[in-house]
């Protein structure tokens, strides 16, 4: 059954679909793009095209589907603690890998957070136990693009900084929304901590 969100299921189903594109054209702004010989540029484009156009086909039909079926239960309901798990070890891994071999660019810094956008409003709309930290990866990722590229005196890195807070709050606070509007979900998250 879906969860009441705010500030509603159709608005974070057409933000996702609206802002799908905008990862992919910043994607494209990045230096190891346009480096890249024209044979080798082309099917990197048509590679995130098509995965774009698949990744919206697959919210559309899991997003309609749990609208006709309420009943069902959500994705990855066993996985409730292997998700956490692997969560951290993505956070922690995930950013040391972006430390040493990501490109230090503002399109970079603008492709985690695009992505972070979509992936909140993805999972508003499938409501899956876990996302395996998938958003905090992509949180943790653009914070790290911003401060190593602008520094902590930017304000520019305080205003993604300061996103990415605003990304994850408002995850948190339609988590409690649906925590005290579900008893039984509910129950089971407190169990599982």
């Amino acid at each position: 059954m879906l969860r009441p969100v705010r500030p509603s299921l159709n608005f974070w189903y057409y933000l996702g679909i609206i802002s799908s594109p905008s990862w992919v054209f910043s994607f494209l702004a990045m230096d190891f793009v346009k480096k890249r010989t024209g044979l080798v540029a082309v099917l990197l484009i048509l590679t995130l095209v098509v995965s774009g156009f698949i990744g919206n086909f697959v919210l559309s039909k899991l997003y309609f589907w749990l609208r006709r079926n309420p009943e069902t239960e959500h994705f990855f309901y066993s996985y409730e603690r292997a998700g956490k798990t692997t969560g951290c070890v993505l956070v922690l891994f995930g950013n040391i890998g972006l430390y040493y071999y990501s490109e230090k660019s503002v399109a970079c810094m603008l492709t985690f957070l695009f992505l972070a956008v979509y992936c909140l409003s993805t999972l508003f709309c499938i409501q899956p136990y876990t996302d395996f930290g998938v958003l905090e990866f992509l949180l943790s990722a653009s914070m790290n693009q911003a401060l190593s590229l602008l520094g902590i005196r930017s304000y520019w890195s305080w205003l993604v900084i300061i996103a990415c807070i605003g990304i994850g709050g408002y995850d948190l606070l339609n988590l409690e929304l649906s925590l005290s509007n579900s008893l039984t979900f509910g129950y089971g998250f407190f169990i599982m901590l």
